[in-house]
């Protein structure tokens, strides 16, 4: 699959991968009434699969830190991607939508930033969508905080790339104006990985020769 990305166009590949994406969640939806769960448990596995080819690496699911007492403990992510020694790591949280939620993702990567110093991994959030479908009026609607994900990104902490499925436009938009958050579809993430992993030209140079 990950050399199919590689053909597919920007817009051909983030279009195949919604399609596998909500192919099961529409399943589920027309086979169970009450299960929420089990559709963010697929993406959530979906997205980390593709994301291991693409980095070519397994990713953990929690990271340790130190506490005031000098005991280590962890702190619970959906998924980190560790590239080697002096290569960055990838904080990946995976969400079906974020609505008030949104701010956890911020809140890990502060944490994160605290604790191995700001730019050690990279935040970057993939989502599906942000609709939900209004019962009264029988139409889906997107549900977006736009305003909400400034402050955060602004006072809390910086997210790298955020890549959605059915990119919102008011969060596209973000890209637009400070603080600047880059909300792309995750089809333009298998166009510009390379980009996200090493830095510049120089970054690559370096660690060739740190080799």
């Amino acid at each position: 699959m990950n050399q199919a990305m590689d053909w597919l166009s920007t817009d051909g590949c983030n279009r195949f991968l919604y399609k596998l994406a909500m192919a099961f969640c529409a399943f589920n939806d027309v086979t169970s009434d009450q299960d929420k769960k089990t559709p963010g448990t697929y993406f959530e596995l979906f997205v980390g699969h593709l994301l291991a080819l693409a980095f070519g690496v397994q990713p953990r699911n929690r990271v340790e830190v130190l506490t005031v007492e000098d005991e280590r403990s962890t702190l619970p992510t959906d998924f980190i991607f560790d590239l080697g020694p002096r290569q960055l790591k990838f904080h990946v949280p995976v969400k079906i939508s974020t609505r008030e939620r949104a701010v956890q993702v911020w809140a890990h990567q502060r944490m994160l930033n605290g604790v191995y110093g700001e730019g050690r991994f990279k935040g970057v959030l993939v989502a599906l969508a942000e609709t939900k479908l209004d019962l009264h009026k029988l139409e889906v609607v997107e549900i977006c905080l736009p305003d909400q994900w400034a402050v955060y990104q602004r006072f809390v902490a910086r997210m790298d790339r955020v890549y959605y499925l059915d990119p919102p436009a008011k969060y596209s938009a973000l890209a637009t104006a400070f603080p600047y958050i880059p909300v792309k579809s995750f089809g333009e993430f298998f166009k510009e990985k390379e980009v996200l992993i090493w830095r510049s030209e120089g970054l690559r140079a370096a660690s060739r020769n740190a080799v």
